[in-house]
């Protein structure tokens, strides 16, 4: 198996249920320890991606998705907080969500989210682009930061497989 690790092309912002839109969000890449953030006022977040050039091979079928992302949340009182992550397939947001669960109050990776034979409820090749992308809620005045975003690809017909493996590192 291979692997490649690049870093992103782009960060990108989806509306999610008419959510807020995050401030700088090209914080997210860098090689620096600045963030994009979202604060909550009384709506959910945007999604907020992070886009990737990969060198798969076009047309190699895709056969699973491994993504986590690195975040701080900071509560403004006793409070929960949620989101999703979700994969990103030619500049939109496809497949299957997956539930974040509460948000570390320490700067901290996630898990793990998917796996090499994850699809996430999409499929596509080496030719589509991908990316992978958050959002975030809680209760108003808390604050979201998203750090860096990590996306492995894995791939192959049977004749070559591999795997992709993007990184944002601050």
């Amino acid at each position: 198996m291979s692997s490649e690790t690049l870093n992103a092309a782009s960060i990108a912002q989806y509306d999610h249920a008419s959510g807020a839109a995050w401030t700088n969000p090209n914080n997210a890449i860098g090689d620096d320890a600045a963030v994009a953030t979202h604060t909550v006022s009384v709506v959910t977040s945007d999604w907020l991606a992070g886009i990737v050039t990969d060198t798969i091979p076009d047309g190699e079928p895709i056969t699973g998705f491994a993504a986590r992302f690195k975040h701080l949340y900071t509560p403004d009182g006793p409070s929960a907080s949620s989101g999703e992550i979700s994969i990103v397939k030619n500049g939109a947001i496809v497949g299957t969500a997956k539930s974040t669960g509460a948000w570390s109050e320490s700067t901290a990776w996630s898990s793990v989210f998917g796996g090499s034979s994850d699809l996430w409820g999409t499929s596509g090749t080496g030719t589509d682009v991908w990316g992978v992308a958050v959002w975030a809620d809680g209760e108003k005045y808390d604050e979201f930061a998203v750090a860096a975003f990590e996306l492995t690809i894995y791939y192959g017909s049977g004749s070559s497989s591999g795997s992709f493996m993007m990184f944002f590192v601050p």
